[in-house]
């Protein structure tokens, strides 16, 4: 709707410039035909003339000041939202960087892309008021910020090392929930179901061809611990 009125007094303003400098033109071609003089009654004479045509050059002074006075109040709106964005931004990264630090030993590579896409990752959110509503915008997230980093996410993470990559199961991951420790905290709320999905998806990223196998498992982790 602003936008609407910007261009309609835009539209006039400009109609109304072109019609206050015809006027003009016009009336300096009169008075130059009577010879005006630079005296009192010639001063007199001019602004009788210009004064004729005082309602049109007020009315494009006021539309003109009408457009600057917009502008300056959509200046003012976006500083102001701005400044609640930052703001927001602040407090949500301080947030996200307590969870990191809960998994900051044991994946530092994690720690260190999040941090780096994690500016790119609060606009997203912040356009959708900090709400992932459903898959369809899970995706699109998780799309543009995760689905290429996230074998890097799990193959970096010290268990995952120690236990040379073995899986007990094929839905196993050694990553996944600190991963989503972290992301669920960059929301204020989220649909049900998208545990879940989020899951899905990360194990869409793992490497197809990884060990799987409980006894695989065990065996990898009692060399990993020493615990039978």
């Amino acid at each position: 709707m602003q936008k609407f009125f910007n261009v309609v007094i835009i539209i006039f303003s400009i109609i109304l410039s072109l019609f206050s400098l015809i006027a003009f033109v016009f009336v300096h071609l009169e008075l130059s035909k009577r010879n005006l003089q630079l005296d009192l009654e010639g001063i007199n004479n001019y602004f009788a003339e210009i004064t004729n045509f005082k309602e049109l050059f007020g009315a494009t002074i006021t539309l003109i000041l009408a457009y600057y006075g917009l502008k300056r109040l959509k200046t003012a709106e976006k500083s102001n939202r701005d400044k609640v964005k930052t703001d927001r931004f602040s407090d949500w990264k301080s947030i996200t960087e307590l969870r990191m630090n809960e998994v900051r030993e044991k994946n530092k590579i994690f720690v260190r892309e999040f941090s780096r896409l994690r500016y790119n990752l609060f606009n997203d959110i912040y356009d959708k008021k900090m709400s992932i509503k459903s898959k369809k915008e899970l995706d699109i997230i998780y799309d543009k910020h995760f689905n290429d980093i996230t074998r890097a996410f799990e193959e970096s993470n010290d268990d995952y090392v120690g236990m040379g990559g073995i899986y007990r199961t094929a839905d196993s991951t050694y990553f996944f929930d600190d991963f989503y420790f972290v992301f669920i905290g960059c929301l204020d709320s989220a649909y049900d179901g998208m545990y879940n999905d989020i899951k899905n998806r990360y194990l869409l990223t793992l490497d197809a061809n990884r060990l799987i196998g409980i006894e695989l498992h065990n065996g990898a982790y009692t060399r990993h611990t020493g615990i039978v």
